[in-house]
């Protein structure tokens, strides 16, 4: 997306599943790269070891790569799909 595409359609969303853990992270009000911590931690049942955290810190604020197991905790939401659309679901996770 460049700059004329950005004035011209404000509201057109280039990375959609950022957005929606930015906007889970925001819910939380912790940051994103803490909420894609607390993600891992609910699926590996661990914390990220040193190599696999500059690797998901890297994809993900660098490339805007989003790993599949962050959106198990994102509320109601499942990642977007091809067709750019939202897919609501129950809630994995009860209301915090």
């Amino acid at each position: 997306m460049n700059f004329f595409d950005t004035l011209l359609n404000p509201d057109l969303d280039e990375f959609p599943n950022r957005t929606i853990v930015c906007n889970a992270a925001n819910l939380l009000d912790i940051g994103e790269f803490q909420f894609l911590q607390l993600a891992f931690v609910h699926w590996h049942g661990r914390d990220m070891r040193q190599d696999e955290t500059g690797a998901i810190f890297d994809s993900f604020m660098v490339h805007s790569e989003v790993p599949g197991w962050a959106f198990v905790i994102c509320p109601g939401y499942l990642p977007v799909g091809p067709d750019r659309t939202t897919q609501q679901c129950r809630p994995c996770l009860p209301p915090l």
